[in-house]
């Protein structure tokens, strides 16, 4: 047997490929695999393409290879724009074995054409499963998903998922319909709520599995309907990959500095910061030291008490900002960055991905002012009669509000 043919046998590309051909291809993958078939940006990427493989017959051979294997809508769109590029006609039988593998997936053109002609795309609706995430008023985050097949439901689905009784536990909704039920199911929901962002399935499937862990859900009394979600949702969950935001920002050392008071106060009044509020119980014993500190019969300056008062909320911050807790903090700050990246707010994205960085490098939370100011919140919003006077806070007074864009802040 010859090597081409042992080749073929095992099912390799007979392209032959540079070490930097090969490279490119896989960056030309990895954009295509985050595109959106409806999107806007997707013949944006197509013009970019072709100027860049004009001429290089052998790297748009690799790539059809490549998208014809495993037949998707972006990779059909990707093969009818850029077949053309293809003049030789030894490629001729090449293109049509791409355009038979399309057609056996639902992707089919009216007729059998050679790469240089034109044709017009009569298919049938296939989809592929696409997901959102819309912060929620009162809890964390809503998770939409739309999956147009699986082995957990025989026709298309709308799940949602979503905490409730401040991360108690997780609830689910299912919506049988095609994709039109989940534009309006995400319509109802960003109706209450802030606006969806679309995510890739891989990191919803991160993002309800760490909703999962955060939780107080336990194994033995998880309802059917959400395990057989997070089933749904663990085909697609990709472990050794981080927070899609890290593929989003960037990670520079400039990036991780501490933010200002001023920039503090901003971020958190213009997002929710509800979920992360502590629970009047714990701030309990630190409650019952302030007042010690403001009932002193010493005579002490007023300095001297704000100070002593912000050392007794680092403490806290220190201790109850552990374990669960500051996983939450973290991972909130690395989805907020990404919602307002991906919502086009781009300073107070830049303001949120300052803080999960510079967060995540302290040792201590007491050293990060996020909680540091929610401590503050927190004492403020369980106790308003007597922290009403308390520096370092939001400049809000009333307990609660709602912003232009409709989320609930604490006051």
């Amino acid at each position: 047997m010859s090597k081409k043919q042992s080749q073929k046998k095992a099912g390799k590309s007979e392209v032959d490929l540079t070490a930097a051909e090969s490279r490119e291809l896989e960056m030309i993958l990895d954009r295509l695999s985050v595109q959106n078939p409806e999107g806007e940006s997707l013949q944006s990427l197509f013009r970019s393409f072709r100027s860049s493989l004009a001429g290089r017959e052998n790297l748009v051979l690799a790539l059809m290879e490549k998208v014809g294997k495993n037949p998707t809508e972006v990779g059909f769109h990707t093969f009818l724009e850029l077949r053309d590029l293809m003049q030789s006609r030894d490629h001729v039988r090449m293109v049509k074995q791409t355009a038979y593998r399309f057609a056996q997936r639902g992707f089919v053109a009216d007729r059998e054409a050679g790469p240089d002609e034109k044709v017009v795309v009569i298919q049938k609706e296939v989809r592929l499963p696409v997901a959102h995430m819309v912060p929620a008023d009162h809890e964390l985050w809503f998770i939409a998903a739309f999956i147009p097949e699986s082995k957990f439901y025989p026709d298309s689905m709308s799940v949602v998922v979503f905490p409730e009784d401040h991360l108690g536990k997780l609830n689910v909704r299912e919506v049988e319909g095609p994709y039109k039920r989940h534009k309006e199911l995400l319509q109802i929901i960003s109706s209450s709520h802030a606006r969806p962002c679309e995510i890739p399935m891989w990191h919803a499937a991160r993002l309800v599995k760490d909703l999962f862990e955060l939780s107080g859900e336990k194994e033995q009394d998880v309802s059917p309907d959400l395990k057989r979600v997070m089933q749904l949702f663990e085909a697609y969950h990709d472990p050794g990959r981080r927070p899609y935001v890290y593929e989003l920002m960037p990670e520079e050392e400039e990036a991780v500095g501490r933010l200002s008071d001023e920039d503090t106060h901003r971020l958190l009044n213009n997002v929710n910061v509800f979920p992360l509020l502590f629970r009047k119980e714990d701030l309990a014993a630190y409650k019952q030291k302030v007042d010690q500190i403001d009932q002193s019969v010493l005579t002490v300056a007023r300095e001297i008490q704000e100070a002593r008062v912000l050392d007794l909320v680092r403490k806290a911050a220190d201790e109850l900002c552990v374990g669960k807790t500051r996983l939450l903090y973290q991972r909130f700050l690395e989805e907020l960055a990404m919602w307002l990246k991906l919502s086009s707010s781009k300073e107070l994205a830049a303001l949120a991905w300052r803080a999960a960085l510079h967060f995540r490098s302290v040792e201590n939370a007491g050293e990060s002012p996020i909680p540091v100011h929610l401590v503050y919140l927190s004492f403020r919003r369980h106790w308003p009669e007597h922290f009403e006077g308390l520096t370092e806070k939001p400049e809000s007074v009333e307990p609660f509000d709602k912003t232009e864009s409709g989320l609930i802040l604490p006051r």
